[in-house]
């Protein structure tokens, strides 16, 4: 889901990943820097896997839409964050 929700993130804003060579995403909680997602990438020239670095920016907004896509109902005046539970990515939402 949530490749999937970069991939149509990254295609409406024009800056599309190459999808033939997505192999996954990795998602980990870096000290004081928050999140960190990368999208890791099959080499065209081997088989070794490069990662590319997503912005934790773009992940939230990527989830919501995919939810809103999937018919998954989510609060508009929640507060939104992402994080990590168990080595995958998280959609919080937080009511006030």
């Amino acid at each position: 889901e949530l490749v999937l929700a970069l991939t149509r993130q990254r295609r409406d804003d024009k800056k599309p990943l190459p999808e033939s060579r997505i192999r996954g995403a990795t998602v980990t909680m870096e000290n004081g820097s928050g999140v960190k997602v990368a999208v890791m990438l099959k080499s065209p020239t081997s088989d070794k896997l490069e990662p590319l670095e997503i912005r934790p920016a773009e992940v939230g907004p990527a989830l919501i839409k995919f939810c809103s896509l999937q018919k998954i109902p989510l609060p508009r005046k929640a507060k939104t964050s992402i994080a990590v539970d168990n080595g995958q990515v998280a959609l919080v939402l937080k009511l006030s």
